[in-house]
């Protein structure tokens, strides 16, 4: 019970903090002291049924947003999957190069094991360098299908149900820690449909100069938007004339 309550306490901080509010703009949203909520946060008291729906209004999700516990003891759906590194992995990092911003972000999937399937977490551009992947600029739930040559991430953004993202990433049948994938979703600025290249990797990778030019669209790619009229990401991550 106390690893649920603490886990509770972890989402009610991760979404007050995602939408901005502060302690004491959720403390009067729910008629409760300042230190109330932040001894909720830290699971220091128990929350009852009442508050923890008044708190969810509040914040704009679901009650079973703050209260999605994964089981820990659930059979993973593998069968298609083989034993490749990705299919097998809790957790995975992706790389994408904004070109609007100039910068790499970084993303955190965690992957959530259920009775019928994976869940997934993303955490989409956390903060560089940060070891708490809550702290992030938007937030997706969603589910995995893993097949032989495949793995696939379908995730609604939990503050904008009207935004979904698409992730496929190539599964490698041997030992690689990287992997080209495709994201798909909508544009932050202006919520345009768009797709662009990046990388999943099973370990966190130094975001440089030598990354942004391996996100890069190749050249081969761009000629096939052209001749095509559609985007592919081809199955590599060697040196690619540009």
């Amino acid at each position: 019970m106390e690893d649920i309550n603490r886990f509770v306490g972890g989402r009610i901080h991760f979404f007050r903090k995602l939408r901005g509010y502060t302690l004491q703009a959720l403390a009067e949203a729910i008629g409760k002291s300042k230190a109330t909520v932040s001894k909720y946060e830290k699971s220091e008291i128990a929350i009852d049924i009442e508050v923890l729906f008044d708190i969810a209004r509040a914040l704009g999700v679901s009650v079973s947003q703050l209260t999605d516990y994964p089981a820990p003891a659930a059979p993973r759906r593998r069968s298609l999957a083989g034993q490749s590194a990705f299919s097998l992995a809790e957790t995975l990092f992706l790389y994408t190069y904004d070109g609007r911003m100039n910068q790499i972000t970084e993303g955190v999937l965690r992957i959530l094991p259920t009775e019928t399937a994976d869940q997934v977490a993303f955490y989409m551009d956390v903060t560089p360098g940060a070891e708490d992947y809550h702290d992030c600029r938007a937030y997706y739930q969603g589910w995995a299908e893993y097949h032989t040559s495949l793995i696939s991430f379908v995730m609604k953004n939990q503050f904008n149900e009207a935004e979904q993202v698409l992730l496929y990433l190539y599964n490698p049948i041997d030992r690689e820690t990287e992997t080209p994938a495709m994201l798909c979703g909508l544009a932050r600025q202006n919520l345009q449909p768009m797709a662009m290249r990046c990388i999943v990797s099973l370990n966190r990778l130094k975001m440089d100069d030598a990354l942004k030019e391996r996100l890069l669209m190749t050249r081969q790619e761009l000629q096939s938007i052209r001749r095509l009229n559609f985007f592919t990401v081809e199955n590599t991550l060697g040196e690619i004339p540009r």
